[in-house]
């Protein structure tokens, strides 16, 4: 019983790691999402 629960939970750990890295990535070919108006723009010299 005990290598069972440590089994499920080697696996729920690999399995967030593998989730947190596919989504770290999705996240950065993503890039920046767009901003409001640049502010240099709205001040008149």
């Amino acid at each position: 019983m005990v290598s069972f629960i440590a089994r499920r939970i080697l696996v729920s750990v690999l399995i967030l790691i593998a989730a947190s890295f596919i989504m770290y990535n999705l996240a950065a070919i993503a890039g920046n999402p767009p901003a409001g108006p640049p502010t240099e723009q709205l001040a008149e010299p």
